[in-house]
């Protein structure tokens, strides 16, 4: 019966993040139409916006969904649990809605701080106070290991907004602004729809149950907060010190990059279960050799999209942003250090040792912000994507210490996981000098795809066990 249970758990897990992947796919293959349809100033601030958007969601919402896997098994009563959904789900407007309320009483300095227009801001605003039902409904569905609707309703909101976003942004004259509506209007009015099947189910607000949210969440927002800045200042940043046409450059690269972080999120989401429960029987030899299977596949993924990053950023945005190619290895690298730093991130939360978390995210996060300062004055926007992987690499470098700290080192082969880290940043470094060689690079790319054909020939088995495995009813 466990074993039934950890099955079907896993089998959510696996299709969350995969209409999860396929929802932030198909907002990355509109990327190509926003680059030919927006100018690089226009995207540019289309990327400021969407930056602002994460870090003010961020701290005005308190995250409340985050406490939804601990109300569940504290409220155990259904009509309890329902309550407390309710309540948090109304918090999560009313909320915002007051710190709004604070903002539109400086709209002026703001818009200044923003850099942002005034229109922009009332749909940020706009976003913020209606944005955040769908969170705390999919958070209520994990829990209970239902992932059914959860998954089509990602998928929806993901397909009606790259719909309504063509639409719009061909049919009215402010060609941003149909881009931004796009974006939002879907989502907002799924939300609305979503709140109402909460309210209808239990309508009732209570301070007991925000309370218990805003206990759990709070401790959280340095941690969110610090991780939404350190994705998103370098952009914010470039705007103020470079302007917007290097804000696009920037964005384009980073969006592309965060293919990796894609993959990885989607496999920690599958991985934290099992690790969990091998945790909790001391089964690190399996751990260990879990280790071993996952990273060499990041590293793999990494070397591909490194290698073909040329024909990513001329498909993507064209020969005007080609000169941003070099730019993505030390992104990825960046992505591939954040993916290492979760495993030993997994160790903390298992240990309830999360302290240490929102520390070496808030510290990461400041160093980038000083770093980006001083290294954008003097070698300009292209800096930043070496210091976003200097602050990774140092926020791995705290992770690794505080697991050592509290004796859980042995749970990893942490000497094969620095060997492939450091044979990833050298392999994804010298391919950045390839660009330029064509035929080298190409060649590159034979090898790499007979290797891969190899292996999925050799493991043909074992692959389609796993499909077979995903898809059983």
């Amino acid at each position: 019966m466990q074993s039934k249970d950890t099955n079907h758990s896993l089998k959510a897990a696996v299709w969350y993040t995969f209409s999860n992947f396929i929802s932030k796919a198909l907002l990355y293959l509109c990327t190509p139409f926003y680059t030919r349809i927006l100018s690089k100033t226009e995207y540019g601030q289309y990327s400021n916006f969407i930056s602002w958007q994460s870090i003010l969601t961020a701290l005005f919402t308190l995250d409340l969904s985050s406490s939804v896997a601990i109300a569940y098994f504290e409220y155990k009563n259904k009509k309890k649990f329902d309550c407390f959904i309710s309540s948090i789900s109304i918090g999560s407007i009313i909320i915002p809605m007051f710190f709004c309320g604070i903002i539109l009483i400086f709209p002026y300095e703001l818009l200044e701080a923003l850099n942002m227009q005034r229109d922009h801001l009332l749909l940020l605003l706009l976003v913020l106070c209606f944005g955040n039902t769908l969170g705390i409904f999919q958070a209520e569905q994990r829990t209970k290991i239902k992932y059914k609707l959860s998954s089509v309703l990602t998928l929806f909101a993901s397909c009606g907004s790259v719909v309504l976003t063509i639409i719009l942004a061909s049919s009215i004259k402010d060609k941003l602004m149909g881009v931004l509506l796009g974006n939002i209007l879907i989502n907002i009015v799924i939300n609305i729809c979503l709140l109402f099947v909460i309210l209808k189910r239990s309508f009732i607000c209570k301070w007991e149950y925000i309370k218990f949210s805003l206990c759990i969440a709070i401790p959280l927002v340095p941690h969110v907060l610090a991780g939404t800045i350190l994705g998103s200042s370098d952009k914010i940043m470039i705007n103020r010190m470079c302007g917007s046409e290097k804000t696009a450059l920037y964005n384009l690269v980073y969006t592309v990059s965060m293919i990796i972080t894609m993959f990885a999120s989607s496999i920690n989401k599958a991985w934290v279960p099992w690790f969990f429960e091998k945790m909790s029987i001391g089964d690190d030899k399996a751990i260990k050799a879990a280790v071993r299977k996952i990273f060499p596949v990041m590293s793999f993924l990494a070397f591909g999209v490194c290698l073909i990053s040329p024909e990513i950023v001329l498909i993507l945005g064209g020969k005007q942003y080609y000169e941003s190619i070099f730019l993505m290895p030390p992104l990825i690298l960046h992505c591939i250090c954040n993916f290492v730093s979760t495993f030993y991130i997994n160790i903390e939360f298992f240990e309830k040792k999360t302290f240490g978390i929102s520390v070496a995210t808030v510290t990461s996060a400041v160093i980038n912000i000083l770093l980006n300062y001083y290294c954008i004055a003097i070698w300009g926007f292209k800096a930043t994507a070496y210091t976003t992987l200097f602050s990774a690499i140092l926020s791995l470098a705290f992770h690794l210490y505080k697991v050592k700290r509290q004796r859980l080192f042995y749970v990893f082969d942490n000497k094969f996981i620095m060997i492939m880290l450091t044979l990833t940043i050298c392999i994804c470094l010298f391919i950045q000098f390839t660009y330029k060689q064509f035929i080298l690079r190409y060649i590159l790319i034979v090898v790499y795809v007979t290797v891969i054909i190899i292996q999925v020939y050799h493991k043909r088995d074992e692959i389609q066990s796993i499909i077979s495995n995903i898809f059983a009813k």
